[in-house]
């Protein structure tokens, strides 16, 4: 992992618009931790089915650079299947504060960042954090015996 202060010396960390714009490259180097996964019924409205298969569960999850400054956070939208297969749901796009830049500088298209972010999401040991928040979610809401 890179220190905060040689990203500050490599890359503009901060903007007038509080994007964090960092090269495809770059974003491999930043260490991740999980902040937040739950269990969203709204976001089953997106996706009652993949794949002609039923979605049992949806929710969103949420993700921190550690010693990035500014911090970045990178959040998807993720479904549970009747089969119990978890998967990134990509009807939504990532919600990040990271804009991914080209060689030269310049802000990429979303259609040309998101691959860059899906990549990193998918390097991220996510499904399994969703899988333990909604353990933890249902042992809540358990009756007692």
């Amino acid at each position: 992992m890179n220190s905060p202060m040689t990203l500050a010396q490599d890359f503009q960390l901060h903007s007038r618009d509080y994007y964090v714009r960092l090269p495809s490259h770059a974003l491999c180097k930043i260490e991740f931790e999980h902040l937040h996964s739950a269990h969203d019924a709204a976001v089953l409205d997106d996706a009652p089915q993949i794949d002609g298969t039923r979605t049992r569960w949806a929710g969103s999850t949420e993700w921190q650079g550690l010693g990035a400054s500014p911090v970045v956070s990178l959040a998807w939208d993720w479904v549970v299947l009747a089969d119990g297969e978890v998967r990134l749901l990509s009807v939504v796009p990532p919600r990040t504060n990271v804009q991914v830049i080209d060689p030269k500088g310049y802000d990429l298209p979303e259609s040309q960042a998101i691959p860059h972010l899906l990549d990193l999401i998918e390097s991220l040991p996510w499904r399994t954090k969703v899988l333990q928040a909604l353990e933890a979610e249902s042992a809540l809401t358990s009756p007692c015996h």
